[in-house]
């Protein structure tokens, strides 16, 4: 009896401590709620949020989960970078270029500035030449930790249009879904910018609230259907020669993560920004070619355009660097690095002039 009962009370010694071990483990797991500035379903839920969600979990043997949310899921767009900052959600992944409105200087982040950096060389300037230390400088601010880049997209597609055009000057009292600094320049032009969500935008064009539209790359714009309502395109993407998106996680919520995990999220972003990359470059070669399938018209800008756009790009730079000191540094900085860059020219650029081949008689 004394031998059962020694049995039956091990078992239940045993029992209690694999009920509490499994009770605790099931504690520690951490969770994020991270909801994104695009649409739940858009090209880049998979390709980023979930990827990112994805390769977290694995790199925290499930200690951390990443919840994935569309733009709007859980607090209106407009309110993301609020919601993050006191701590409504966790983190989100977010485009810099949105906040204008609190700090123009967000718009240098984001890669919107007018003739600006290629998609590699934002990536070298973040990482490499301090730009994430600004970055952490002016978000800091708003009690918020910035993690990446996590997006480094290609070459956007200056506009889709309704009606084709033959010059700048055609633009003038046309209504285009445009933000950032892009949108002061070509206001400068006669175009009547307006801001209007991902999700929003199809139907904005369908129902000719707007005459055109600027987005993203063709990859992203073709999986949105843009070219079904704006079959003009007009080229080249001279306002977004690439953008950069984050990880913007609450200070107080990074604070408290461990530091193994705190690198397993950077490791994410930065695995996460590769795929990405990677991915996105191919898909927009193939997406240029589905659009042009498609019977999508290709528009490209006069060189005597092209000259006017950077030269009212630069003095709406010239202006904001004047008002804004912050703005100055981080301008300052990217300059430098694009001035670094053209030390480069030489050596990378391998274009020629060829003439088309004739075929013989």
């Amino acid at each position: 009896m004394k031998g059962r009962f020694k049995v039956k009370f091990l078992w239940s010694i045993w029992v209690g401590i694999l009920f509490f071990a499994l009770t605790h483990a099931e504690a520690q797991v951490i969770k994020w709620r991270v909801q994104s500035f695009y649409p739940g379903g858009a090209p880049y839920d998979s390709l980023v949020s979930k990827y990112f969600a994805d390769t977290v979990k694995k790199l925290s043997g499930g200690r951390l989960e990443i919840l994935t949310y569309g733009s709007g899921s859980l607090v209106p767009f407009g309110e993301t970078l609020d919601a993050v900052s006191k701590g409504t959600i966790e983190a989100a992944i977010w485009w810099p270029a949105y906040e204008t409105g609190r700090d123009m200087t967000a718009a240098i982040f984001g890669g919107s500035i007018p003739f600006g950096l290629t998609g590699e060389q934002w990536f070298s300037w973040f990482t490499q030449f301090g730009g994430i230390q600004l970055l952490e400088e002016l978000y800091g601010k708003w009690n918020i930790k910035p993690v990446g880049p996590i997006v480094i997209g290609t070459t956007q597609i200056f506009l889709h249009l309704k009606k084709p055009i033959k010059s700048l000057k055609d633009l003038k009292g046309k209504v285009i879904r445009i933000v950032g600094l892009e949108a002061e320049v070509v206001k400068e032009f006669g175009v009547k910018p307006i801001f209007l969500p991902a999700g929003e935008i199809y139907t904005a064009m369908e129902r000719g609230v707007i005459d055109g539209l600027e987005y993203a790359s063709p990859w992203d714009n073709y999986g949105l259907g843009f070219h079904e309502v704006g079959k003009y395109v007009v080229l080249p993407g001279w306002h977004s020669t690439s953008t950069a998106a984050f990880l913007m996680v609450n200070k107080d919520v990074w604070a408290k993560l461990p530091d193994d995990l705190k690198n397993v999220v950077e490791t994410a972003a930065y695995r996460t920004y590769l795929h990405q990359r990677s991915y996105e470059l191919m898909e927009s070669g193939k997406a240029m070619k589905k659009m042009r399938d498609y019977g999508c018209q290709f528009i490209r800008l006069s060189d005597e355009d092209l000259k006017a756009l950077d030269e009212v790009g630069q003095k709406i730079l010239d202006k904001y660097a004047s008002q804004n000191p912050f703005f100055a540094r981080v301008l300052k900085s990217v300059n430098e690095f694009k001035a670094l860059m053209k030390e480069l020219y030489p050596l990378e650029n391998i274009s020629y002039t060829v003439k088309e081949a004739k075929l013989a008689k």
